[in-house]
């Protein structure tokens, strides 16, 4: 019985990321084989290949960045350095002269799986955070999601990035970058994740070919 590979969706916001020399090649590499042992284990692996097609049309893209914190100040909350209080701006430059100024961040990860596909199980996602186009920090889901078949389910990511590691300036021109970095003002944002999305099958789990570069709507 020949199995039905899922259709492509009709748009996708993700973009592949050109191969490395290493890490995608081994898994496009590790795919071929489970694709070609799958192709001899009959219905069972027609079910398998479903759920790794499922994932591989599955569109992610970054919708999103919330609880916005510059050495706990939220930035949501403010139009500009003019509003950050006596207190807020004190703390600001004392961050500065320290070397420490952390950023927090929630950013929103969005999943969509057409409605022609089977739902796919997500059971780990390695991401790196680039801001303008400087790579930062990194992290992965380790829990597993599952993204239904016509829906698109958004996964959170908390991170915190210590700004001064990777750009200078005072007080207020780091604020301003941060606020480009949130939409908030200025120039458009320059943000923007490299993620490598796994599913689950029955052979066990499967990274996605290759790692995928998202970025904000408006960047």
């Amino acid at each position: 019985k020949r199995c039905e590979s899922a259709p492509s969706p009709s748009r996708t916001t993700a973009t592949p990321l050109p191969q490395t020399a290493a890490s995608p090649r081994g898994v496009a590499s590790r795919s071929l084989q489970i694709t070609a042992l799958l192709l001899t284990l009959g219905v069972g692996g027609c079910a398998t290949l479903q759920q790794f097609a499922a994932l591989q049309n599955v569109a992610f893209s970054l919708d999103g960045v919330s609880r916005i914190e510059l050495a706990g100040i939220d930035m949501t909350q403010v139009r500009g350095f003019q509003d950050v209080s006596l207190t807020e701006g004190l703390a600001l430059a004392s961050a500065v002269r320290s070397g420490d100024l952390p950023l927090a961040l929630t950013l929103h990860v969005g999943a969509e799986n057409p409605e022609s596909n089977v739902d796919a199980r997500l059971v780990q996602m390695d991401w790196t955070l680039f801001l303008d186009d400087q790579e930062t920090v990194s992290g992965r889901v380790a829990e597993e999601i599952v993204l239904l078949s016509g829906e698109v389910t958004t996964v959170q990511l908390a991170t915190e990035v210590d700004l001064l590691d990777f750009f200078d300036g005072n007080a207020a021109e780091l604020f301003e970058l941060v606020r480009s970095f949130a939409g908030l003002g200025g120039d458009p944002p320059d943000l923007a994740l490299e993620v490598l999305p796994v599913v689950q099958t029955v052979l066990g789990a499967i990274p996605y070919n290759r790692p995928l570069r998202i970025t904000l709507p408006n960047s």
